[in-house]
This record gives structure tokens, C-alpha cells and sequence, in this order.
């Protein structure tokens, strides 16, 4: 398995939070933006659906449980396509365009686009979450200890990016609309983004042509 630095296969327990992968402060950043609009949707997509689609509240949950369906069952196969065909960085960066294009086209009140988009939302959660999870993987050895602390840092990215995204998206819709909170959801994903390419893509990228560098001098 790559990797993206030199880790120690076990270093003593009071270094496993201190001694992290730099990437790993990289990765929780881009975690949090992440899901910081995934949460913020989450919030208020019933609401929406009701408020300005005008839907019924049986339509709502349906559409809602549906959509949440398969943002659970997508990622099996982005993790497939990403790890045969294209690659865990590339999928990702695929994942996030359509991650930001999904939130930006809920903004059109039009039920076609708010349907694309809903589609284009499961396309990119699909791509980019089993894959950002992935990268972090890479950055540690097989038997290397700092591995679970390293995840639940992580993972802590989660739970901070959906308390902020929820409040704060909230607050927006209801002092603002609901186009200023989709607007704010998807300039979140595209800060996520743009980190991955300009931090994490060029390193792998880096590593990559070490590695060939290597094999051919072999």
C-alpha cells in the first residue's frame, strides 16, 4: 500500500495523537467543509420540500428516504470505480464537482432542477466519501499505531462540519431564503475542493513519480 510519509510501525501511546500524518490535518479540513453541506442539506431538505415545492408531507419523506437510500448505497460503487478504473484522486475531485453543481441547482426553485441536483448529489457522495477515507488510509502503515487515533480525529471532522453546517445553514434559510443556505452549502464543498487539488492531488502526485522513479532505477 502507498503511502504518503514515513510513518513508525508503533510509537508509544502518548504519540499517537501528537505524531499524526500532516496530511491528516489536511484531510480533516477538507472533511469538515464536506460535510458541513451535507448536514446543512440534511437539515432543511423536508423543509424545502415542503415550504417552497409546496409538497406534501408523505412526498417529502419519501423523496427524502429515498435520497438517503442511496447516499448510503452509491459510495460501494465509487469505492469500486475509483479503486479499477480512475483512482481514489480523481474520483474525489469528480465527487466534489458534483457535489458543489448539486447544491448550486437547488437554488433554481424548478422541480427539474432540484432533481438533477439531487441526482448529482448522490453521484458525488458516491465519488468522493469512500475515497477521502481511503486517502487517510494510505498515510499509515499496515501495523502502524497511530492509525485508530488517527480516524477518530477524523472522524471528528464529521460530527464539528455537521454541528456548524446545521446551525449556521439553518440561521441563513431562515433569515435570508433558501438559495443563500444552498449557496453557502456548495461554496463549502468547493473550499473542500480546492484544498484536495492544491494540497493532497500534488503530493500523491509526487509520490506517485517517486515510486516509477524508483521501480525503473531497480
Amino acid at each position: 500500500m502507498n503511502t504518503l510519509e514515513t510513518s513508525i510501525d508503533d510509537p508509544k501511546p502518548e504519540q499517537r495523537l501528537i505524531k499524526q500524518p500532516k496530511a491528516l490535518a489536511v484531510l480533516f479540513s477538507i472533511e469538515i467543509w464536506e460535510r458541513f453541506s451535507y448536514w446543512s442539506l440534511q437539515s432543511l431538505l423536508v423543509l424545502y420540500m415542503g415550504k417552497a415545492l409546496l409538497y406534501t408531507d408523505t412526498h417529502s419523506f419519501l423523496i427524502f428516504s429515498a435520497f438517503n437510500a442511496l447516499l448510503l448505497g452509491t459510495p460501494i460503487f465509487g469505492g469500486l470505480l475509483a479503486d479499477r478504473v480512475i483512482g481514489c484522486r480523481r474520483a474525489i475531485v469528480l465527487g466534489g464537482v458534483f457535489l458543489a453543481i448539486g447544491y448550486f441547482l437547488l437554488i433554481i426553485p424548478s422541480q427539474a432542477a432540484f432533481y438533477y441536483g439531487l441526482t448529482l448529489l448522490c453521484f458525488g457522495n458516491g465519488l468522493f466519501k469512500p475515497n477521502i477515507s481511503n486517502i487517510l488510509g494510505t498515510c499509515y502503515k499496515t501495523n502502524d499505531g497511530r492509525r485508530d487515533s488517527g480516524f477518530t480525529l477524523f472522524y471528528l471532522s464529521i460530527n464539528i462540519g455537521g454541528l456548524v453546517g446545521v446551525a449556521l445553514c439553518g440561521f441563513l434559510a431562515k433569515a435570508f431564503g433558501w438559495d443563500v443556505a444552498f449557496i453557502v452549502a456548495g461554496i463549502g464543498v468547493l473550499i473542500g475542493l480546492i484544498v484536495f487539488i492544491s494540497v493532497i492531488f500534488p503530493h500523491f502526485r509526487r509520490h506517485s513519480l517517486l515510486r516509477t522513479h524508483a521501480a525503473i532505477s531497480n
